[in-house]
This record gives structure tokens, C-alpha cells and sequence, in this order.
């Protein structure tokens, strides 16, 4: 059940089963946006403004309220009661009054009936008498409280006809509660089972069995007495025995043996359903697609089943489809690094769902998907969840495509802080309609979306109010969300068909990658290290940002972990965790070097004193990160000689060109202007 105005104002007024109401509330209690409007609805209901009338004819309301309203009729009169508070109070009191109306009718209370005629002397204050028909004295608003103080939560509780005090009807309700409790003990009756044998009886056979017809009847299935036979009695089983003679020899009575436990069912897995195969894709578009299974990341094959519940990861670069049988075709789109320029969005990683109600319905982890329709019989229905959000599309022409990215990134000047709970990343969200008409529900609201000149874009983040979507330029947009994509450059095109070609022949993720990163190919090492990122290997990262071989591997690694720690608030200290096997101070001074300074730090010159100094520091990693930010902070040193992983002379002579270049207490010269 969605929360909408219709659902809540079913809330509010409790028309709902038990169920739903449970499940409603549960919803409720999770989203904010749905208390504010509770909040506001029994506010206009408080306040009962009559001067002010809404836009809303009495008509619609009714049709509004009785579920007969069409789609975008619907949505009209929704979009003007949140925006009207006039609005919102008829159609919520009119909602509360038909809810009355239907439920119970209204009953005086007895005590305030009484009340009420004690107020008059005469003929009329006779309890009994049938007065003729005449206006209600009114009676104010202290006098109606004391009269119905204390009473409507009892005389609520108590049965219609104890109120009314009609004494056949009160003898028809206990006939009919001694006729159900009759009925009701004839059934528990005969449902029991036979009633078992307090003994056993050996199983040799008895000489002084009573045969009646053709059925022996032992004499042991009845008790003996001191007193003289009993006459014939009905046994559990049905059959009639009489009681032995005394002077009968006793049989050996053994005891039954104790019933053994029955073994508890074992638990059932859980249900997973098939939701679509895997596509290796054409020839020219390297694909590699992995999924996560007790923990390790294992190789998609082709035309391999996808289940719901799988968590599916497109390594960077490589882009995957799954064709699902609901007639929708789902894109993890990786996108490659660019030599020493990382994208926010490197690997693809979604959760798929079981949803009958959607074609496709998935929680986006990172990076960028794409949806396309391609059934032709109706529109495809999608469901897309993230940070706690959730976007319904409706794909409405064969064809359509829909992409989707979300990053993370921390803003310059947020430092690295141990203790959780502090300034997070932020996150932001695009939707692009690339080809064809969508709509999208965001919360309350339907948008038509389509490709341009239509309304293309939808951005969200985690730091600002809800916007509508609206239409970008083409120089305004990624060039991914245009109807065409920019060919990928030969080299790397080449490097990915080759790491593509090794994971189909290798069972083993980390093997592949491994053998990757000490690659002669510059370009297939930026992978590996963006890989290692994808399936959270923090520890290979780390060993890459240390390696003395390749600068280029130290490079993607300061790129990729500055990525992945951007992807959540929690990643940061799970990075600093593992770095703390240099010792706690480099370990922090590692992860403060993995965020950006803010301007007034790069307007301090000891920020500039500190990196220089980083640049004799006795670990690798930390020399590799004072160096990156130097560059990026002083252009104007882009042709000082310096190597981090040199030889202590090699470096000591970089170190004093730096110091050349920025005295203490000065800022870096700017950079020579281009020729």
C-alpha cells in the first residue's frame, strides 16, 4: 500500500483492516513527509475556516473519495489539496464525516439523555411520554462536556443492544449466545480422536476374549473393581467389552514406551525467482558481469539465470545487460577510467527485487544503470530505490530509455574525522530520459518526462529540497544522456576486450586482477586498480598506493580510494581501520590527504609548509598524496623533478625545488601563462 492523501485520510479516520493499518503506520513512522501532512490535515480540521471556500466542486470530491477518479484527474486534485489548505479540509472532513456515517450511528448516552430532560419542569421532563416533534434547545458547549464526561468511553465498548434497553431483545442475544455454546461443545466433541489405552496389553493371545460377531473384544481394555461387573460399556475403539471375573489369572501388563520426539522441519530457503538471463553482448562491447555469493564476488556466465535477490556488479568500463522476462532489458553500465582523470562514476552495482506489481523493481548501490522497454503490449513499470528514496517509472513507448547514475563526493574542506556521525559525503542522483516518454512519481507527484526538447532531466541529492525535472541544453547534460554515446578510444576499447577475454577464462576474480595490475599496459593496470574498488578490496588498494614500480597504479589508487570512501559515510573509517598497520598517527595523516582542502587552506601557506615536508615522510603512501595535492595546489611546480618512490638523494633534490618554489610563509607563485 502506497502512502498517498487518499490512503492517509483512510488512516486518519481508521477505515482500514488491521493489516493494512499495521503496514500504513509502519510507513508513516518512516517518512517524514507523511507526518508533516497528518500534522497538517488535523490542523485545517482544528481550525474550520468556512470563509474560505476551495477549488474543488462537490462532485469531484465524492468521486475523489469513492476511488472512481481517472489518473491524471487524480493526481490534479491531490497537487490541489497540498496546496490549499481550503482544499485539504473539505475533502478531509468530508472523508471523516461519510467515514461516521458509514461506520455506527450515533447514540446519546443515557446519562446525558437524562441530564437533558432534567433541564425542563412540566409534562415534558416525563422520561416516558412521546413528546410531538420540536426544535432542539441549544445547549452550550460546558454543558454538553459535563453531560458527556466519562461516559462515551464505556457506553462505546458496551453492545448496541444493552443500550437500547429492549428486554426481548436481550432474551433473544442469550438464546442465541446458550445455542452457539451448545453447538460450539457438539463440535470440539466429535472433532477429538479416539481416546487412547491407559495400558498395554501383551500381545499373545487372550483366552478369555468375549467374541461379538466377528470382532474379538479383549477383556483388559476395562478396568477391574472390587464391586460386582459392570454392565456393557463402549470402549475408545468402539467395541463393548465386559468386565473379567475375579477369579481370572492377571496378564503381564507392560508400560507404554515413551513417545520419541518428532525432529524439527528444517528451515526452507528462501524463495528466490528467476527474474531473467545474463547477455555477453556483441563482440565489440566487452562485458563482464559478477555477482555476490556468501560474501565473494563469483563470474556471470552467459545466458546464466538471474534470480531476485541478486546482487549484481559491472566491473569499470564494461557494460552488461540482463534481459528480464517482464519485457525489460536492465544496463549496468561501468564506466572507465581516463588516465589520471577519474569519473565520479567508475563500477555499477544494483540489488534486484520480486515485486509483482513492477517489471523491474531494484535498489542502485553506485554508478550508473540504464532501463529500456522493450515489450510492446503495455507500458513498463519500474521501481528504482536509493538512499532511502524511491522513483516510479513508467516506460510509455516501446523503445524508451531511461539512465540513471548516482555518485558520491565529499565537498572540499570536510575533514576525515574517527568518530561516525559527523559530516557525511554528499550524494546526488540523475535520472536522464535518453530516448521516448516516462513518467515518474516522485512521492506525491507525477511528472511527463521525454527526451528533448521535452522535460529530460530529474537531479536529486541529499542535501537540498525535492525538485521537479526539467529540460537541459545539450551543453548543459553529460554526453551519455544523448541518443548516441561517444566512441570509446582504441586503447582502451582494446585493454577492455583483453581483461574481458581473461575473466571468461578464469573462475577467479582477484587471480584475474591481480595478474592485471603488473600489466606492461598502462591502461589495463588503471582498471585492475578501479576493479579492486568495485569488489571492496581495501587492503589491494592500499598495496597499490604503495607500489614502488608503477606511478600510474599509485595514481588510480588515490583515485579510487577517494571514490569509494565518497560512496558512504561509514567507508572512511573502514579505510582508516585498515591503514592503521602503519600506526595510528600515518594512518590518519593518510586519510586526511585523501580529502580535498577547503579555499581558505589552500589560501594558508602552512598548508603548502605541511605537503612540503610530507615529501620526506618515511612511507610511500603519504609522499605519493603530498605530491598529488601539490600539483593540483601549484601548477606553477609542474616541471620540478620529483618521484616518490626514488632514491633518498632523487627525492631530497625535489624536496628542495619545492622549497625553492614556496618559501616559507608564501603562497605558490601563479602558473606561467600559455604561450
Amino acid at each position: 500500500m502506497r502512502l498517498t492523501l487518499r490512503t492517509l485520510l483512510a488512516y486518519l479516520d481508521d477505515t482500514l483492516d488491521p493489516k493494512q493499518t499495521h503496514l500504513l503506520g509502519q510507513k508513516v513512522a518512516n517518512s517524514q513527509p507523511a507526518q508533516e501532512l497528518i500534522d497538517r490535515i488535523r490542523k485545517v480540521l482544528k481550525r474550520g475556516d468556512e470563509s474560505v471556500t476551495s477549488k474543488l466542486d462537490a462532485n469531484t470530491i465524492a468521486e475523489y473519495i469513492d476511488s472512481v477518479l481517472p489518473p491524471e484527474k487524480l493526481a490534479e486534485v491531490e497537487r490541489i489539496c497540498l496546496e490549499s489548505d481550503a482544499a485539504l479540509a473539505e475533502v478531509a472532513a468530508c472523508h471523516q464525516i461519510l467515514s461516521v456515517i458509514l461506520s455506527e450511528p450515533i447514540l446519546v448516552p443515557p446519562m446525558a439523555k437524562r441530564r437533558m430532560y432534567s433541564l425542563i419542569r412540566g409534562r415534558e421532563a416525563i422520561h416516558s411520554r412521546k413528546a410531538p416533534r420540536q426544535p432542539t434547545a441549544d445547549i452550550s458547549d460546558n454543558e454538553f462536556e459535563l453531560a458527556t464526561e466519562g461516559e462515551d468511553a464505556l457506553l462505546l465498548s458496551l453492545p448496541v443492544l444493552w443500550r437500547k434497553g429492549n428486554l426481548a431483545q436481550r432474551i433473544l442475544f442469550f438464546a442465541g449466545i446458550v445455542l452457539l455454546m451448545v453447538a460450539l461443545g457438539f463440535a470440539i466433541w466429535f472433532a477429538l480422536p479416539p481416546q487412547e489405552p491407559l495400558v498395554a496389553v501383551s500381545p499373545s493371545p487372550a483366552p478369555d476374549t468375549e467374541v461379538k460377531g466377528k470382532t474379538p473384544v479383549p477383556a483388559k481394555t476395562v478396568e477391574k473393581t472390587k464391586a460386582e461387573p459392570q454392565p456393557e460399556q463402549k470402549t475408545a475403539s468402539k467395541t463393548e467389552a465386559k468386565t473379567e471375573p475375579k477369579d481370572k489369572p492377571k496378564k503381564k501388563v507392560e508400560p507404554l514406551p515413551k513417545p520419541k520426539p518428532k525432529p524439527k522441519p528444517a528451515p526452507k530457503p528462501d524463495a528466490r525467482v528467476k527474474l531473467g538471463v545474463y547477455l555477453q553482448g556483441k563482440p565489440d562491447e566487452p562485458s563482464v558481469l559478477l555477482t555476490n555469493a556468501n560474501g565473494d564476488w563469483k563470474i556471470v556466465r552467459e545466458n546464466e539465470a538471474i534470480s531476485s535477490g541478486s546482487r549484481l556488479l559491472s566491473l569499470p568500463g564494461f557494460r552488461s545487460s540482463v534481459r528480464l522476462q517482464s519485457g525489460v532489458r536492465l544496463v549496468l553500465w561501468g564506466v572507465p577510467p581516463e588516465g589520471y582523470y577519474f569519473h565520479f562514476a567508475l563500477e555499477s552495482e544494483v540489488i534486484l527485487h520480486s515485486n509483482d506489481q513492477f517489471d523491474l523493481d531494484l535498489t542502485l548501490k553506485r554508478g550508473r544503470i540504464a532501463v529500456v522497454r522493450e515489450k510492446v503490449d503495455a507500458p513498463a513499470r519500474i521501481r528504482v530505490r536509493f538512499h532511502k528514496e524511491i522513483l516510479d517509472l513508467s516506460l510509455l513507448e516501446p523503445g524508451t530509455e531511461v539512465a540513471i547514475e548516482l555518485i558520491g563526493y565529499y565537498a572540499p574542506g570536510i575533514p576525515f574525522s574517527k568518530q561516525p556521525g559527523g559530516e557525511g559525503p554528499a550524494a546526488v542522483a540523475g535520472l536522464f530520459v535518453r530516448k521516448g516518454q516516462a513518467h515518474l512519481t516522485i512521492r506525491y507527484d507525477t511528472y511527463l518526462m521525454s527526451e528533448p526538447p521535452g522535460k529530460n532531466a530529474y537531479i536529486w541529492d541529499n542535501f537540498g529540497p525535492i525538485q521537479a525535472p526539467k529540460f537541459l541544453e545539450e551543453n548543459q547534460r553529460p554526453k551519455w544522456t544523448g541518443p548516441t554515446l561517444p566512441p570509446l578510444p582504441k586503447d582502451m576499447k582494446s585493454a577492455l576486450a583483453d581483461l574481458a577475454r581473461q575473466f571468461r577464462d578464469s573462475n577467479s576474480v582477484n587471480e584475474v586482477l591481480q595478474l592485471a595490475i603488473r600489466s606492461p599496459n598502462m591502461i589495463t593496470r588503471q582498471l585492475a586498480v578501479a576493479s579492486f574498488g568495485a569488489i571492496n578490496d581495501i587492503s589491494s588498494l592500499i598495496d597499490a598506493l604503495g607500489n614502488e614500480r608503477f606511478p600510474d597504479v599509485r595514481v588510480a589508487a588515490i583515485f579510487t580510494l577517494r571514490h569509494w570512501i565518497a560512496l558512504d559515510s561509514a567507508n572512511d573509517l573502514i579505510v582508516y581501520k585498515k591503514l592503521q598497520r602503519f600506526g595510528d598517527a600515518t594512518a590518519e595523516v593518510i586519510m586526511s590527504l585523501l580529502h580535498d582542502f577547503s579555499p581558505q587552506q589552500a589560501s594558508d601557506p602552512q598548508t603548502y609548509e605541511v605537503l612540503i615536508e610530507y615529501l620526506r615522510h618515511e612511507r610511500l603512501h603519504v609522499r605519493e598524496l603530498a605530491y598529488f595535492h601539490l600539483r593540483r595546489l601549484a601548477p606553477a611546480g609542474a616541471n620540478i623533478k620529483y618521484d616518490p618512490a626514488g632514491d633518498f638523494d632523487e627525492r631530497n633534490r625535489g624536496y628542495q625545488a619545492w622549497k625553492q618554489l614556496i618559501p616559507t610563509g608564501k603562497l605558490p607563485p601563479p602558473p606561467p601563462k600559455p604561450k
